[in-house]
This record gives structure tokens, C-alpha cells and sequence, in this order.
């Protein structure tokens, strides 16, 4: 992707036409990394907010989600991957993440 590349982000997607957000997120699951709606157990959606980016000169509305698994899946990385590894919440700060994925984490945990 353009923005924040080689940095760690979980998988993520732009609205780009009106849908609920679990819809939107479970799409995003199946093209990203080949999850389908059948693996998840449990669904978390956290407070939306807003926040802009001075070093990509965008502003950004995030919808962060919480996606409960069944089972630790085959993955299956799409174009925009180029690998990916399965953390606690507290490794997190140990990775160069994107900015604001502490807040996203909070808000659905």
C-alpha cells in the first residue's frame, strides 16, 4: 500500500459505500488473509474516532474491530501482505506499528 509501508498494521480496509461495519470487516478478513465468517467465534466493535496524520497529510476516521477466532487458521496473505505473525496485546510496542494502533487496541479490548 501507499501509506505506511513496512510498517505493522492488523488488516484494515477504506468504506467505500455505506455497509455495517462487520460486513465491511469480515470482507476484509476473507481478502486479506483468507478468513471466512464460518472461522470467527466472536465479533467486538469499538468506538469509531477520528484523527489526522501530519507525516501522510491525512485525516483518518478508524472503526476499530475485535475479531474472535474459532481456531488459529491457515493464512493465506493477499498483495497488500508480506508476512504476518500472531501477538499478544502486550508485544505490540515491540513493533514499528502504524500510527494509532494502541488506540484502536484499546478501544475494543
Amino acid at each position: 500500500m501507499r501509506t505506511y509501508q513496512g510498517k505493522w498494521h492488523t488488516v484494515a480496509g477504506y468504506i467505500d459505500e455505506p455497509k455495517p461495519i462487520r460486513q465491511k470487516a469480515l470482507e476484509e478478513l476473507e481478502e486479506e488473509l483468507d478468513i471466512h465468517s464460518e472461522d470467527v467465534a466472536g465479533f467486538t466493535a469499538g468506538e469509531p474516532y477520528e484523527f489526522f496524520d501530519e507525516g501522510a497529510k491525512k485525516s483518518w476516521i478508524v472503526h476499530p474491530v475485535l475479531v474472535e477466532l474459532k481456531n488459529k487458521p491457515e493464512v493465506t496473505l493477499d498483495w497488500e501482505h508480506t508476512e504476518f505473525k500472531w501477538i499478544s496485546p502486550n508485544e505490540m510496542s515491540g513493533y514499528d506499528t502504524v500510527p494509532k494502533l494502541d488506540e484502536s487496541l484499546k478501544r475494543v479490548l
